[in-house]
């Protein structure tokens, strides 16, 4: 994702809502066809509209950082987000920190430390402070998925995360200036299928078998 991102002649603003589309287009056609029963999310709607809310955030910060600032330090501070689940799965799931987790949780938060206290912070403090937002949100759109993989499978919450994620979105409409050509759809529909749809429902799959804080 970063490197075709990167060298994408579309802005990030284009990039998010066309990956969204595209994913949120996919799945339904997928559920259409397999005839994929959808479950009830009435007595969690709440949950599920920070889930698509946050899920969206991730994809707009991440590629506004990818931009912005050099795309390895974007991706770790994305993936940064897996000191905050450590933090956040202790304390909303009761899950124990265990020792090599803790001492591997304070190297890694020196680690980002070092990425924020530099010079190219103060020359791009928006790119830098994008990729802190989407690790923050990858977060909490984990924690959200534990919690949600308990009693869902992982279509009812990919399709209803991107399906909330959609509209949340279209806002970007007013800020991109899109470049129709062949090559930018395919990078879209490649974002939205196998970088958000499939990948998802493979995250989702395997959500439940692990702690929050793996």
């Amino acid at each position: 994702i970063p490197i075709i991102v990167k060298f994408s002649n579309l802005d990030s603003y284009s990039l998010s809502l066309g990956r969204i589309i595209f994913a949120t287009i996919f799945l339904f056609i997928w559920v259409f066809l397999t005839k994929t029963k959808i479950k009830s999310i009435k007595k969690d709607k709440v949950k599920f509209i920070f889930f698509g809310l946050f899920h969206a955030l991730i994809i707009i910060f991440f590629f506004i950082a990818i931009k912005l600032i050099n795309t390895a330090t974007a991706v770790i501070l994305l993936y940064a987000g897996a000191i905050y689940l450590v933090i956040f799965s202790a304390i909303f799931l009761r899950e124990k920190i265990e020792k090599i987790t803790l001492i591997s949780l304070v190297i890694s938060f020196l680690g980002i430390v070092l990425i924020f206290f530099n010079e190219n912070l103060r020359l791009n403090l928006k790119g830098y402070l994008a990729g802190f937002l989407a690790g923050f949100f990858m977060s909490l759109v984990f924690l959200i998925g534990k919690i949600l993989s308990k009693e869902y499978d992982k279509m009812t919450m990919t399709f209803v995360q991107n399906l909330i994620a959609l509209p949340l979105m279209l806002p970007l409409l007013f800020l991109i200036r899109f470049n129709w050509n062949i090559a930018n759809l395919f990078t879209l529909v490649f974002l939205g299928i196998f970088c958000t749809a499939i990948a998802f429902l493979l995250l989702y799959s395997g959500m439940k078998q692990v702690k929050g804080q793996k």
